[in-house]
C-alpha cells in the first residue's frame, strides 16, 4: 500500500495555517489580559512611576535600616501619604472656617461691597467694565445676582466638578503609593524582571540601555515636575505672607499639591486676589500683589522648558514636546508615559541610523561637478 506524498506546497500552506492559529490564539489571549487589566491600567502605571521615582530613596534608607527593603518602603511611604493627608486636611478644616466665619459676619453685620475708586474706570481695555460691575455690585447686588444667576450656575457645577476630579485624584495618589511601596519592598527582583524583558523586545545590547533611558526619564520627569511646584510654592507663598492673606502657609501648601498633580495653580490665586481686592481696596499695593500672584501662578509654564528632562541623555526638545504631548492626550499620566516613549524611540531610530554599514566614502567631502557626465567611457 503507497503512502501519500505531501507537496512542499502543502506542506508550507500547512505549517502557515498552524502558525495563523498560534497567532490568533495569542492574540485573543492578549486582548482577554487586555481587558481584565484595564480598570487598573491607570493605577498600576501611576504605582510604577512613583516606585521608579522614590527607588533612590528607598536603597539609602534600607542601608541604614539594616538592608530591610520592607521596612523602608513602609517609611517611605507613610511618610508620603502624611505629607498628601496633613496639609490637605488642614486646607479643608481652613476653608471650612473661613466659609463659616463670612456666613457669620454676613448674618450679623450685612454684606456691603465698598463702592469702586474712580481711577479703575480709567484702565486701559478693561477698566470702565471692571468699573461698572463693582459700581453695581456695590450699589445694587440683588439685581447683580439675577442677572448673573446663568453664569453662577455653570460656574458652581464646573467648581463642582474640579473638587470631584481633585479627590478622585487625590484617592487615586494615595493607592498608587501603597502599591508603589509594594514594588519597592521587591525592588530588587523587579529590576532582574525588567532587564530580560527589555532584552527580548530589544536586543540583548540595547535592553540594558533601554531600562536605563526609561528609568532616567521618569525620574527627571517626576523631579522637575515636584521642584516647579516646590518652586511656585514659594513665589506665591511669600507673597501670600507678606500681604497677610489668611492662612497663608495652608494657601502655599495647595498650591504645592496642585503643582504636583499637574493643576493650574490659578485655582487658588485668582480667589485670593479676589479676595484681596475686595476686603482691602484696589490700591497701589494690592494691584503689584494681585500681578505677581498671578504671573507667579502661571510660572509653571516657564520653569517646564528649563528643568524637565535635566540629566537625560536625550535633546531637552524631544522631553518637552513628550510632556507637552502626553498631557494633552493623557493627563497627568501622560505627562510621565509621552517623554519615556519619545526618548526610547529618539534613542532607537538613532542607533537604527547609525547601524548601517559604513558608506565608502564616509568622512570624506563629494564635490559635484558642473561638467556633464559621459556615457561613454
Amino acid at each position: 500500500m503507497m503512502s501519500p506524498i505531501v507537496t512542499p506546497r502543502k506542506a508550507l500552506s500547512g505549517g502557515l495555517l498552524d502558525v495563523l492559529i498560534r497567532a490568533g490564539l495569542v492574540a485573543v489571549l492578549v486582548i482577554f489580559c487586555m481587558r481584565i487589566a484595564s480598570p487598573f491600567l491607570n493605577l498600576l502605571v501611576w504605582s510604577l512611576i512613583l516606585a521608579i521615582t522614590l527607588y533612590p530613596l528607598q536603597l539609602r534608607l534600607s542601608r541604614k535600616l539594616g538592608n530591610k527593603d520592607g521596612r523602608a518602603a513602609l517609611l517611605i511611604v507613610l511618610v508620603a501619604v502624611g505629607i498628601i493627608i496633613v496639609p490637605t486636611y488642614l486646607l479643608s478644616v481652613a476653608v471650612v472656617d473661613s466659609v463659616e466665619n463670612a456666613m457669620t459676619i454676613v448674618k450679623t453685620r450685612g454684606f456691603h461691597i465698598p463702592p469702586p475708586a474712580e481711577s479703575i474706570a480709567g484702565w486701559p481695555l478693561i477698566g470702565q467694565r471692571i468699573y461698572d460691575f463693582w459700581l453695581q455690585a456695590a450699589t445694587d447686588i440683588t439685581g447683580l445676582l439675577q442677572k448673573i444667576t446663568p453664569q453662577l450656575k455653570e460656574a458652581t457645577r464646573a467648581l463642582m466638578g474640579v473638587a470631584a476630579g481633585v479627590g478622585k485624584g487625590m484617592l487615586l495618589f494615595v493607592v498608587a503609593l501603597l502599591l508603589a511601596g509594594v514594588f519597592m519592598a521587591y525592588g530588587e527582583a523587579g529590576s532582574r524582571s525588567a532587564l530580560p524583558i527589555a532584552s527580548r523586545l530589544f536586543g540583548p545590547e540595547k535592553g540594558l540601555r533601554v531600562v536605563a533611558l526609561c528609568v532616567a526619564t521618569v525620574r527627571a520627569v517626576a523631579q522637575g515636575v515636584i521642584g516647579i511646584a516646590f518652586i511656585q510654592m514659594l513665589l506665591v507663598g511669600v507673597a501670600f505672607v507678606l500681604n497677610g492673606v489668611p492662612a497663608a502657609g495652608l494657601l502655599a501648601l495647595g498650591v504645592l499639591l496642585l503643582g504636583i498633580m499637574q493643576l493650574p495653580a490659578t485655582l487658588i490665586t485668582i480667589p485670593v486676589i479676589i479676595y484681596v481686592l475686595s476686603t482691602q481696596g484696589a490700591t497701589a499695593g494690592n494691584i503689584v500683589f494681585a500681578i505677581y500672584v498671578f504671573v507667579a501662578g502661571l510660572a509653571d509654564n516657564v520653569l517646564k522648558p528649563l528643568l524637565l528632562g535635566r540629566g537625560v541623555d536625550v535633546p531637552m526638545p524631544v522631553i518637552l514636546l513628550g510632556a507637552l504631548g502626553g498631557m494633552i492626550s493623557g493627563g497627568i499620566i501622560g505627562l510621565f508615559i509621552g517623554p519615556v516613549a519619545l526618548a526610547v524611540g529618539y534613542q532607537l531610530f538613532w542607533q537604527w541610523v547609525e547601524d548601517q554599514p559604513p558608506h565608502p566614502a564616509a568622512g570624506t567631502l563629494v564635490q559635484i561637478s558642473d561638467t556633464p557626465i559621459s556615457d561613454t567611457p
